[in-house]
């Protein structure tokens, strides 16, 4: 039957979550207003009389089904209206935290460097810079692994650490040195437990939150949110726009992000800048992958005994790698 069907396209449009335009002001009115003239027409038997009846009968069948739908349109376009709206800074927080849970992240793009002749005191690097992260932890172990590749100048940097409770191991590896420093940390096992903590909760930040944090320089921002298909997965274009106020030169700036809206991964992100009677300039642009393979010390890499020790700072304490040659090769300070 029709009114099945019509309940079923109904069913399916309030599942889809697809945006509705919603009717022209006063729509609530006029439904009310073409109930009430189909009730002026004079009484019907039933609801079914006027479904199968003829004549004046069925226009007023043909009142009350329009009046009725209209309700329908309304109720519904209110309903999905307030499904559909999207708090951009709800969901840039949600993709800088997808990329902290994720196992490791490779990020592509030009960054931007100071420029006195640029109208708005920066410009966008003439390089591109891969930079590619992981972090693990858990109660007794915890490593970070970070590398970063300039392209334009054919190399690159990155380095590994890691500390190991049940091992009782403190290792730092240089990738471009091909060095890595172990020390013993049985001398030191409280410090490293704090020590541990505390890498555990940086791991848990595995990428600063720059896209968000950047959008703090802005004043007077706006925001908003379109949604659209591409190769069959659901995006959000976000777009801020504010006045940059650190110096050099106050700007305008437009910054737009891409994200999966299945996953929450930030796809890209582009940094646009327009410094007053200038046209609008790109500062910033960048790709993101998600659990890629990340480079680690190379197998012909050079094993070196470090010493761990602890310098008391008062309320704090530094936990130390120290070099045979006395240099400090890392630490971590703490509150006891």
């Amino acid at each position: 039957m029709k009114s099945d069907r019509c309940e079923k396209e109904l069913g399916e449009l309030l599942e889809s979550g697809d945006p509705v335009r919603p009717p022209g002001a006063g729509a609530r009115s006029r439904a009310v207003a073409a109930m009430q003239r189909a009730a002026a027409q004079g009484p019907a038997d039933s609801l079914l009389d006027r479904i199968h009846g003829e004549g004046g009968r069925k226009m007023r069948r043909s009142a009350y089904v329009v009046a009725f739908l209209l309700v329908m349109v309304v109720a519904v376009a209110g309903v999905l209206s307030r499904s559909q709206r999207v708090d951009a800074m709800a969901l840039l927080t949600s993709a800088a935290e997808a990329m902290e849970q994720a196992p490791s992240v490779r990020t592509v793009g030009y960054g931007c460097t100071p420029d006195p002749s640029s109208p708005t005191g920066h410009r966008m690097a003439s390089e591109p810079i891969e930079r590619i992260s992981r972090n693990r932890a858990s109660e007794r172990r915890a490593e970070s692994c970070f590398w970063s590749v300039w392209h334009g100048r054919g190399r690159g940097q990155g380095w590994a650490r890691r500390i190991d409770l049940d091992k009782r191991e403190w290792w730092w590896c240089s990738f471009d040195t091909h060095i890595c420093y172990r020390a013993d940390i049985s001398e030191v096992m409280p410090e490293a437990q704090i020590q541990l903590r505390y890498t555990r909760e940086w791991a848990k930040k595995r990428l600063p939150l720059q896209p968000v944090n950047d959008l703090e320089f802005l004043s007077d921002k706006h925001e908003s949110v379109e949604t659209e298909m591409r190769d069959g997965r659901k995006v959000a274009v976000i777009t801020v726009t504010g006045t940059f106020v650190r110096e050099p030169t106050p700007h305008a700036e437009r910054h737009v992000f891409e994200v999966d809206m299945a996953t929450n991964h930030l796809l890209t992100r582009k940094r646009f800048a327009k410094a007053e009677g200038s046209e609008e300039q790109l500062l910033e642009s960048t790709s993101v992958e998600y659990d890629v393979p990340v480079p680690g010390p190379p197998k012909e890499a050079k094993v070196v005994t470090a010493t761990a020790r602890v310098v008391d700072l008062g309320e704090y304490f530094k936990l130390q790698m120290i070099a045979p040659d006395g240099t400090e090769i890392m630490h971590g300070k703490h509150r006891k």
